[in-house]
């Protein structure tokens, strides 16, 4: 199969034409240097697939989705979606992302009119202090300025866990395409990624991805990700994050596990 076009804007990267009643198919993927697919990525064109089966007055208010196999660049991604109810004030959806015929993820979602006021926003706001501006740098077709950047100290890789964020490109005007881009930058960076802890070596894939959409909001300003560590045990790592806009509403909150590897003691090392 020849390969699949790459996207060179967000906008782009998050297109999908239908083939059927309840089926889509990704139009460009984005090139992430040989590794596997960005997995926010396909979160954002799950989210999409799923948003142009709902009615149009409503919004998603959460999603939970889990990565199953690596995607590749070489071929579209095709989504499935099942329409599990349609009720007087949610609307509730499954996708599945397959590629090749094998489901490479698969993600539940509710929608809402959201007729309520937001009143509450305990969410931590971390505010870490910074020496000296961060220098921004492209990445995944997003723009960042990591005020914890990335960095390597002895044999330890350190990630950004705050990060300001913009998407390369403009944006069409429509809700949805700010709404899934937005949720395609709510999986870049880790929140293990500055933790200095010696027994943790590294994490590595993740595994499940959840976020709750509170405040609308508009992708193409800066938009702040803050993460934290929760847990670590039998090999998977907890952490939580937010995105919030440059006034500080709180625009996602965010939980997702990653595969954590434990560093081994030395040997003849003492406990």
């Amino acid at each position: 199969m020849s390969e699949h076009a790459v996207a060179e804007t967000l906008e782009q990267a998050l297109q999908i034409v239908p083939v059927g009643e309840d089926d889509f198919q990704s139009v460009n993927l984005v090139d992430t240097g040989g590794y596997p697919l960005y997995g926010g990525q396909i979160l954002a064109l799950a989210l999409r697939a799923a948003a142009m089966t709902i009615e149009p007055d409503r919004r998603p208010h959460s999603l939970h989705g889990y990565f199953l196999r690596a995607g590749r660049l070489g071929a579209p991604v095709t989504l499935h979606v099942d329409r599990d109810r349609d009720g007087g004030s949610f609307s509730a959806r499954r996708v599945v992302a397959l590629q090749d015929d094998k489901v490479i993820f698969s993600m539940v979602t509710s929608f809402t009119r959201g007729t309520g006021e937001f009143v509450l926003d305990a969410v931590p706001r971390l505010g870490r202090a910074y020496t000296q501006p961060p220098d921004k740098h492209r990445m995944l077709l997003l723009d960042l300025c990591e005020f914890t950047p990335r960095r390597q100290q002895g044999d330890r890789f350190f990630f950004p866990d705050h990060a300001e964020i913009l998407p390369v490109g403009p944006l069409s005007d429509d809700w949805l395409t700010h709404t899934c881009a937005i949720a395609y930058m709510s999986d870049i960076g880790t929140g293990f990624g500055q933790l200095a802890d010696p027994a943790i070596a590294s994490t590595e894939s993740s595994v499940s991805h959840s976020i709750w959409f509170h405040t609308p909001a508009r992708a193409d300003d800066w938009l702040t990700l803050e993460m934290w560590p929760t847990s670590a045990s039998s090999g998977l790592g907890l952490y939580s994050g937010s995105v919030r806009d440059a006034a500080g509403n709180l625009i996602l909150a965010i939980s997702q596990e990653q595969l954590i590897r434990s560093r081994k003691p030395a040997p003849g090392a003492a406990g």
